[in-house]
């Protein structure tokens, strides 16, 4: 006959220190992601500002739309089920050479119409780098990157506090 016997009050001790050790692994992975994402926010935003800075704005005219049916189905996601465009866009820079450009992506933002007139902003030096549209709308990825690197870095510091606690 065995003389020990198996009590589950043993094992409370062995359970609380498993679960500090996991919520202190998740809250560090958690939080360094988050630190990646400020960080990478931080490298959006000063390589956006730096462009701003050379950048010369000018007019141009929207030449032709592309127009793109939806992803519906396709596994992409709920927000690009309705209709995608790409305008191109003529502008003449500062010494008189004429540019057509055309965005690589599609947008499912409304689209400008044929023959409408746009801010255009591009790097005299690099008459490739362009941009379309009002300047505050290419700082918009940088600030949810920066919110979400945020948010999860909180996250990640709730879950380390509460490895403390267990």
């Amino acid at each position: 006959m065995n003389q020990y016997t198996f009590s589950p009050v043993f094992l409370f001790p062995i359970l609380i220190i498993s679960f500090g050790i996991l919520f202190a692994v998740i809250g560090i992975l958690i939080a360094f992601f988050g630190v990646c994402m400020v960080g990478g926010s931080g490298f959006f935003l000063l390589k956006k500002k730096a462009f701003a800075n050379r950048a010369v704005s000018t007019p141009g005219t929207v030449i032709h739309v592309e127009r793109m049916s939806g992803m519906r189905g396709t596994g992409m996601t709920s927000s690009s089920s309705g209709p995608m465009y790409k305008p191109t866009v003529r502008f003449q820079s500062a010494t008189g050479m004429t540019i057509d450009y055309t965005p690589k992506t599609f947008s499912n933002w409304a689209c400008n119409q044929v023959g409408e007139t746009v801010p255009v902003l591009y790097d005299p030096n690099q008459p490739d780098k362009i941009s379309i549209g009002k300047t505050s709308s290419f700082w918009v990825p940088a600030f949810i990157c920066l919110f979400t690197g945020v948010v999860f870095a909180a996250i990640g510091l709730v879950f380390l506090a509460m490895s403390i606690v267990f």
